[in-house]
């Protein structure tokens, strides 16, 4: 009796494991390759762009099965970007009119194509904010590009997110 009950919990416990593993999202099972060209840009600060799009490779490289080719005719799937707002308020400044905290907002649309259809698989928009507090000895353009930093990490992050369960 013993046994077989050390059995079944053994049983579960492996089933658990198993089940708590990577899972792509549904639309893409049939998926092998993955193009990402480079992102759209409509707000008036350049080269963001370049940027973001390198993070989301090396996330698609770093967290998926997935493929990346550099040509989207040679992919299953495209995933096409365009940075629609990008705002860099400052909160708080000194008596100097140094930046002391300042913020990041990035608005990011997201169109994922089947290549040989040319059928919108999904399309979704995501705004993400962060805040910065410049250090005593640090330049403000320094705070700029850390906070702006974090918040192209969570897109990218994001953006392959909606290739996972």
């Amino acid at each position: 009796m013993y046994i077989s009950t050390l059995r079944k919990s053994v049983g579960l416990i492996f089933l658990f494991i198993i089940g708590c593993g990577y899972q792509l999202n549904p639309y893409m099972k049939e998926v092998v390759t993955v193009a990402v060209p480079i992102f759209d840009n409509k707000t008036t600060w350049r080269e963001m762009e370049f940027e973001l799009t390198n993070l989301v490779h090396r996330e698609i490289k770093a967290r998926t099965p997935f493929r990346l080719v550099s040509h989207p005719e040679d992919a299953d799937i495209v995933i096409y970007g365009e940075i629609t707002d990008y705002r860099n308020p400052v909160m708080v400044e000194d008596t100097q009119d140094n930046v002391i905290m300042s913020g990041a907002v990035m608005t990011l649309r997201v169109t994922i194509k089947e290549q040989k259809t040319g059928k919108e698989v999904m399309s979704k928009s995501r705004s993400v904010q962060s805040e910065f507090i410049r250090g005593a000895s640090e330049a403000s353009t320094d705070a700029e590009y850390r906070g702006r930093q974090q918040t192209f990490e969570q897109l990218s992050r994001w953006v392959v997110s909606l290739l996972e369960e």
